[in-house]
């Protein structure tokens, strides 16, 4: 009697398929080392705050690369399976220091590494070669054939395929991919006609009816990083105090983040793709460094305003040429980045000499001190062992020192102080712990407070609109209504049906919308999509 085909391909398969359970079976109960080491992941994760599923699948993945690497000795397998851990580890090291896998944000903005504090990444180095040192130290050998070798690691790649954003290795690369397309992204620069605007708003359908502010010179500042939540009588006593004394704008969400679309997405009313980061493509660069859509900045130049920006960066930092690459006439930094002591002290002084040329004057600055990783070098809160508590109280410290020194100046009767933030507080583990936050997102409520001396304090509600309000709000107070214009958004004072992308969060190729206060994920919306055409006409 003869054995079909089939049968015998049948019993092979299960015969392999047994020998590849026993041969694990038998490896794991002589190596223990492998579960020591994975339960080190464990405790290293379980002190970082992190999500139980990041944890728990960070474990099970160093489980399976170790297991895996006792059994490559082929060369290329060898140098795939080094990368593989490499990535590994340093997913695991972003888990510990934000308690989140790496997100396409970080790989773009790894220009501004230092920005985090060298005692940061100090620590991130150190740790990292302890990790390898472990992962590597006293790893077995086993014999076994090159075919079975093989079936072993196609099957972990299938594990990290199928997995999609739920293994560490797999939602890096998956990070990468969106990076990279968003570093080498190639804007239409689209003449922008579907968006364009002759009136920033209309004067006889708004609500905002404070003539006094017209003309006025502007300061505005924009916070890192600054929720809402984190603003208390307690902590930012300076801070509450002008939410207290002006017209306070809440329910104010962020439309994008991190900072250079922050900022340049404010001060032009819209989406960016490229955020601020340096093409590879030199042309392209260049390119986009000549295209000049319309922004707050240079719709105040062409009615005779000076424009400055205080920098809190170096010189040599490429945040100052994207500054300039915005418009502005005036570029104020140092040789050194700046604390917010002396970024303070800047402003004043800038503020000071623009008051006595007797001209309107733009005034703008964006304050570093509280990015997320950095700790505070002077004021410490408490017994300063919180980083977030110490930077927040340090910067609220310093700004209540401007804002003495700008009620003092004779020209604080003419000049409108705008305060808000280039986006809402990175929602690291440590973050959420410390201020109770609901968000998981990179996008809450914001703080925006428009104070003039003298005036009566108010509260108004944005009921959920976004940033991109920002600009044409302060145009509308200052009284510009006839201005060419591409913005997406509308003055807060407008009585006008609200686009959906007014209350939309927006950041690359991800797209949430704000509903009864809670984002929702909304990628292929039709107003997604058309939030995300603006990329062909702004960048």
């Amino acid at each position: 009697m003869f054995v079909s085909e089939p049968t015998n391909v049948r019993k092979n398969l299960k015969s392999l398929v047994l020998r590849i359970i026993s041969t694990i079976v038998n490896f794991f109960s002589h190596n223990k080392l492998i579960f020591a080491k994975s339960f080190f992941v464990l405790v290293m994760l379980a002190f970082s705050a992190v999500q139980f599923n990041i944890l728990f699948f960070s474990v099970i993945e160093a489980f399976l690369i170790l297991f895996l690497g006792c059994f490559i000795k082929k060369w290329y397998l060898l140098l795939l399976w080094g990368c593989v851990l490499l990535l590994h580890i340093i997913q695991i090291l972003n888990v510990i220091q934000t308690g989140k896998y790496i997100e396409p944000l970080t790989l773009l903005n790894m220009h501004s590494a230092a920005d985090i504090g060298f005692r940061n990444i100090l620590f991130l180095f150190l740790l990292g070669g302890m990790c390898i040192f472990i992962y590597l130290f006293k790893l077995p050998k086993k014999s076994i054939s090159l075919k079975k070798c093989f079936v072993f690691f196609v099957g972990f790649l299938i594990v990290e395929l199928c997995c999609k954003d739920i293994l560490p290795v797999n939602a890096a690369m998956r990070s990468v991919k969106k990076a990279y397309a968003q570093a080498f992204f190639v804007p239409k620069y689209e003449d922008g006609k579907e968006f364009l605007r002759k009136n920033v708003f209309e004067p006889k359908n708004n609500l905002w009816k404070n003539p006094s502010m017209r003309n006025n010179n502007v300061v505005l500042i924009f916070t890192e990083g600054l929720s809402s939540v984190v603003l208390s009588e307690k902590l930012t006593p300076n801070m509450y105090k002008l939410l207290k004394s002006g017209f306070n704008v809440e329910n104010y969400y962020n439309h994008t983040a991190a900072t250079y679309r922050g900022i340049k997405g404010q001060l032009m009313s819209g989406f960016l793709y490229l955020g601020g980061k340096k093409n590879a493509v030199t042309k392209m660069y260049e390119k986009h460094k000549a295209h000049k859509a319309e922004t707050l900045e240079s719709i105040l130049r062409d009615r005779g305003y000076s424009t400055v920006f205080v920098s809190p960066h170096a010189r040599m930092h490429y945040f100052n040429e994207f500054i300039e690459n915005i418009g502005f006439q005036k570029v104020v930094n140092e040789e050194e980045d700046l604390s917010d002591k002396k970024l303070y002290a800047n402003l004043t002084r800038e503020f000071d000499k623009l008051a006595e040329k007797k001209k309107p004057f733009f005034l703008v600055t964006y304050v570093l001190g509280s990015h997320f990783g950095l700790d505070s070098p002077d004021l410490k809160y408490g017994d300063g062992t919180n980083s977030y508590l110490n930077k927040f109280y340090n910067q609220d410290f310093w700004f209540g020192k401007f804002l003495k020194e700008f009620e003092k100046s004779p020209a604080s009767e003419n000049t409108i102080l705008v305060f808000t933030a280039d986006h809402a507080s990175y929602p690291s583990a440590d973050f959420i712990s410390t201020f109770a936050s609901k968000s998981n997102l990179f996008a809450d409520e914001m703080p925006l407070v428009i104070y003039k001396k003298g005036m009566k304090p108010q509260i108004f509600d944005a009921k959920g609109v976004n940033s991109l309000a920002l600009a044409p709000t302060i145009l509308n107070i200052l009284g510009v209504s006839k201005a060419q214009n591409h913005f997406l958004g509308s003055s807060l004072f407008d009585k006008v049906e609200r686009k959906p992308y007014e209350y939309m969060y927006v950041e690359g190729t991800n797209c949430h919308s704000l509903v009864n206060g809670s984002y929702v994920e909304n990628r292929f919306n039709k107003d997604c999509l058309i939030a995300k055409k603006y990329y062909d006409y702004a960048g």
